[in-house]
């Protein structure tokens, strides 16, 4: 498992498969999602949304100065014991494969609905997996370069829709503050659920070269993050208005349908195939995480078996429990929630617990 445990990433690799992991297909949602709650003030929910990847980020960096070579996974075994460790970090791992799951379920009903409507579920799912698989089992070193592709094609997406500007109104955003504070506060707790797996930066620290940078990259990462999601929120209700956006499944999509580009034909085909590249690019994270995890939990001997059966679990997941968007959406409803509480606070009471501890956890373990 060399791959899994000593494939170093440059600083600047980070920020790629940090931007990577919390930035998937809600992209193109995140606007449905908040609009009904703040209206046209929900790109300011989404921009304070951001205070989460932040403070999990803050917590990485004090407990990765603490700790630089031990990850998370090894901080709650030697704090908590193997048996009660393992079982936190399974849950982790649990929270990862419905993110895995939701995500999959996702950019195939996109795909059907705009761009292979003749291929079969299990086709795309195959398709996608075998790709994110390949791409997981040759290391991060390899996931950090599909990271860092994505992120070009993000920085392309947001330049495209600059194309929007001069087709929306102003109106559609006005007033600013049209809704009250309460409003624009609850919205933006639905938008903290847009930033998760920051908590995955407790996976990564210990394989990043220069560990004295982790502040930097994770304000690199959380700062890029927010400029997105802020900017396609805004940009949705600019276009679209607050009237039409509850009435669509995709607002961006439907965004990107009348962007208009001298000399470039098809644009919304072009948005479509790099949300599908963002799309392989969050599997083969999530595939790299899951093999780390459960390496962790319990050494792998035969990765190419493992890699195989936790595809097989995903796609009957997939086509049991997330079939339809109405299905998908009804799951993650009561589950992303109860994630996210999870999520933070199994990085939290470690965190905590690592730094108030006054002896070296890890080196107290060792030494028993």
């Amino acid at each position: 498992m060399n791959k899994l445990s000593g494939n170093k990433i440059t600083p600047n690799e980070a920020v790629y498969i940090l931007i990577g992991i919390m930035l998937d297909l809600n992209i193109v949602s995140i606007a449905n999602a908040l609009v009904p709650i703040a209206k046209q003030t929900s790109w300011i929910s989404a921009l304070l949304g951001g205070v989460y990847p932040l403070y999990v980020g803050i917590l990485a960096v004090f407990v990765s100065r603490k700790y630089p070579k031990d990850n998370i996974l090894t901080l709650s075994k030697n704090i908590f014991g193997n048996i009660i460790g393992n079982i936190l970090n399974f849950l982790f791992l649990i929270s990862l494969m419905i993110y895995f799951c939701a995500g999959l379920s996702e950019v195939t009903i996109i795909s059907r609905t705009y761009v292979v409507p003749f291929l079969s579920s299990l086709k795309i799912y195959v398709s996608i997996l075998l790709l994110a698989a390949y791409t997981a089992s040759k290391g991060l070193k390899t996931v950090s370069r599909i990271c860092f592709f994505n992120f070009i094609g993000l920085i392309t997406l947001i330049i495209i829709s600059l194309g929007i500007l001069r087709n929306g109104s102003l109106l559609n955003v006005s007033p600013v503050f049209g809704v009250s504070l309460k409003k624009i506060i609850a919205a933006s707790r639905d938008s903290a659920y847009d930033y998760a797996l920051m908590e995955t930066v407790f996976l990564i620290y210990p394989l990043i070269e220069d560990s004295k940078k982790i502040k930097t990259i994770v304000l690199k990462s959380t700062a890029f993050i927010v400029i997105v999601y802020t900017w396609i929120t805004f940009i949705s209700i600019y276009y679209l208005g607050i009237d039409i956006i509850p009435k669509t499944i995709w607002a961006f999509v439907e965004v990107s349908r009348d962007i208009e580009i001298k000399n470039i034909t098809n644009l919304r085909y072009l948005v479509l195939f790099i949300l599908l590249f963002i799309s392989i690019k969050s599997m083969s994270i999530l595939y790299y995480l899951s093999l780390l995890i459960l390496d962790n939990i319990k050494k792998i001997k035969n990765k190419p078996i493992v890699i195989f059966l936790i595809g097989i679990l995903v796609i009957y997941v997939c086509k049991n429990y997330f079939k339809t968007l109405h299905d998908r959406n009804e799951i993650l409803e009561y589950a992303i929630p109860v994630i996210t509480i999870y999520n933070l606070s199994y990085v939290s009471v470690i965190s905590l617990v690592s730094l108030l501890k006054k002896d070296d956890i890890v080196g107290k373990k060792q030494k028993k």
